[in-house]
C-alpha cells in the first residue's frame, strides 16, 4: 500500500468510527486538528515587480465556538514578500462540506467553500461578504513537481471577482495530503503560486 493509500484509509476508518460515512472527495480534504502546520513556497510575478520569493506558514491555532458551531481557526504568514499581512480564517466540517468564516469580518457569516459529495464534473458557487468564485472540480491528474510527483490529485479550477478585481486559478489535491500547489491569477496585474513543502 502506499503512504497516500494508507492515508486515504486512515481517513475513512476515523469518520468510519466518529459515526458518519466518509462522503465522495473528502478524501482530498483531510482531517486537521490544533497544532497541525504546513509551509508553502510561495513565487509572485508581476510586471511591476519581476519574480519575488517568499513562504507561507499555516497552522491550526484552537477552536472557537461562533453561532453555536465548534470552528478550527487556521492562521496563515507570507513571509518574504511585502504587504501581505497574516490572515486567518475559521473553518468546520460536517457530512454537507467545509464550512469558512472569515477572520477579518465582523458579521460571521459562514459560507460552504468545499461542498460533499464531490466528484469531477462537479460545480459550485462561492459568495462571501468580500469576492464570489465560479469552482469546478475539472479532474483527477499526477501533479509533477521538480523533485517529487502526486498521483491521484483532483484538479480544482475557479473564476471570479474578488474587491472588484478579476481572478482566476487553480489548485491540487492529494488524497491523505490535502492541498499541494494552488495558483491564483489577476490577469494582466498579478500571479501567486503556492508549494507545499512541509507538513
Amino acid at each position: 500500500m502506499t503512504p497516500h493509500l494508507i492515508a486515504s484509509v486512515a481517513i475513512s476508518l476515523t469518520l468510519l468510527i466518529s459515526g458518519r460515512a466518509p462522503q465522495e472527495g473528502e478524501e482530498y480534504f483531510p482531517l486537521e486538528r490544533d497544532g497541525d502546520h504546513r509551509e508553502y513556497s510561495v513565487m509572485f510575478l508581476a510586471p511591476t515587480v519581476g519574480v519575488l520569493k517568499g513562504r507561507m506558514a499555516t497552522r491550526i491555532d484552537g477552536t472557537e465556538t461562533i453561532n453555536g458551531n465548534k470552528y478550527l481557526k487556521q492562521v496563515e504568514v507570507i513571509s518574504g514578500l511585502p504587504e501581505f499581512p497574516a490572515n486567518f480564517t475559521y473553518f468546520r466540517r460536517d457530512k454537507k462540506g467545509i464550512h469558512i468564516i472569515d477572520g477579518d469580518g465582523n458579521t460571521k457569516t459562514e459560507y460552504t467553500a468545499i461542498p460533499f459529495p464531490l466528484k469531477v464534473g462537479t460545480s459550485w458557487t462561492v459568495r462571501n461578504p468580500n469576492d464570489y468564485r465560479q469552482y469546478r472540480a475539472e479532474g483527477i491528474e499526477t501533479l509533477e513537481l521538480f523533485d517529487r510527483k502526486y498521483e491521484r490529485c483532483l484538479k480544482v479550477s475557479y473564476m471570479g471577482k474578488s474587491m472588484e478585481k478579476s481572478l482566476k486559478g487553480y489548485s491540487y489535491n492529494c488524497p491523505g495530503v490535502g492541498q499541494i500547489k494552488k495558483v491564483i491569477e489577476v490577469p494582466g496585474a498579478w500571479r501567486m503560486e503556492f508549494v507545499l513543502d512541509k507538513r
